[in-house]
């Protein structure tokens, strides 16, 4: 769920990467068999969930990041 605008770049499994723009209250949903490799435009405004549980975004309010999940 995003709470400020941001931009995210994924890769699921080996899929080929996409990119979405989220703005407040915007939700994205995917799936994934085995891995996400997430690159966040804005840490501090996106809630991210695996399987119905919160996980830990480092970074704050305008940072970028990359995250690997699990």
């Amino acid at each position: 769920t995003s709470h400020e605008e941001t931009w995210l770049k994924v890769i699921a499994d080996d899929a080929r990467a996409t990119e979405h723009t989220l703005k407040p209250g915007e939700k994205l949903n995917l799936k994934a068999a085995t891995m996400f490799n997430l690159l966040i435009g804005n840490a501090g405004g996106v809630t991210v969930l695996l399987n119905d549980e919160p996980v830990t975004i480092p970074g704050d309010s305008g940072q970028v990041v990359n995250v690997q999940l699990p």
